[in-house]
């Protein structure tokens, strides 16, 4: 069963990710395909956060021994990230956790011959994504042993969803590590950075 899987989608601006479907011809008469979309959930196709459109909905494809025997058709999603879904993501074990994150639907292939449709599903998970940028950075001058400083930062986030942003005092950086096998059943930690944060006491 042939299918689109186009993963984790972190949108922080609009966006266009294609596709192509190829699709060959196995009988000795000529037909025409009529190609369509449809979202599997109604919510995810009022929201208008991702558009689907087909570059050639209506196609002749030959017969298997013809020069059009195999024809390929675009498929684009357009993506608007301010109408994205918020991360809801957790990693808490319920049913129905990605729920809103995830698009859903399917893309149809009718013909002419059979009036039958094929389906080739599609998947996403789609949420808003934030873009932090350090703009400026103002270094005091070097503060006597002893005496603490401080440096003043401006961020700036472009992004359609909401930073959330953490100080802490880096001690090192890691390269990305080799994935894992499919089906592994442990998963690898694998860190980006290591460094620690001091919060004053209340008391």
């Amino acid at each position: 069963q042939p299918s689109i899987s186009l993963g984790l989608i972190n949108a922080a601006n609009s966006l266009i990710v294609q596709r192509t479907i190829r699709i060959v011809s196995l009988t000795t008469e000529q037909q025409e395909l009529t190609l369509s979309h449809e979202f599997l959930d109604l919510p995810n196709r009022q929201s208008g956060a991702v558009l689907v459109g087909i570059t050639s909905p209506n196609v002749i494809l030959g017969s298997c021994d013809g020069p059009r025997r195999e024809i390929t058709v675009e498929v684009v999603f357009r993506i608007d990230a301010s109408k994205a879904p918020s991360n809801h993501l957790t990693s808490r074990r319920f049913r129905g956790e990605l729920d809103e994150n995830e698009f859903d639907g399917y893309i149809l292939v009718k013909s002419s011959l059979t009036q039958k449709e094929i389906s080739i599903p599609f998947h996403m998970i789609l949420r808003k994504a934030s873009r932090v940028q350090m703009d400026r950075v103002v270094f005091p001058t070097p503060p006597n042993e002893g005496e603490s400083t401080s440096i003043l930062a401006t961020l700036e986030n472009s992004g359609a969803g909401v930073a959330q942003v953490d100080v802490y005092e880096l001690l090192a950086l890691s390269d990305d590590g080799p994935e894992d096998t499919f089906g592994f059943s442990n998963t690898s930690a694998d860190l980006r950075a290591v460094g620690y944060r001091v919060i004053p006491s209340s008391e």
